[in-house]
């Protein structure tokens, strides 16, 4: 199993399983989070802070964690 960090909807960085898989698109690879107590599956893609796949300067490229809008636990990361 291979994990990652990389920051959450709400602000929190966490660690992310990633899928043994690898990636099932070019820009993203399936895995999941833990937040208060709760899994959320989700994926996970590099881009920066605000959003663009073209880094800057004052804008970086970061790892962030998308939760999957429809699994089971989505609503915890919501409050972004």
């Amino acid at each position: 199993m291979r994990f990652d960090r990389a920051i959450c909807a709400d602000g929190v960085w966490r660690k992310v399983r990633l899928s043994p898989n690898g990636a099932d698109t070019f820009f993203s690879i399936p895995g999941s989070v833990q937040a208060h107590g709760k899994s959320i599956s989700g994926y996970v893609t590099r881009e920066t802070m605000d959003g663009y796949t073209m880094a800057t300067p004052e804008d970086p490229v970061i790892t962030k964690f998308v939760a999957n809008r429809y699994g089971k636990n989505f609503d915890v990361l919501e409050d972004a």
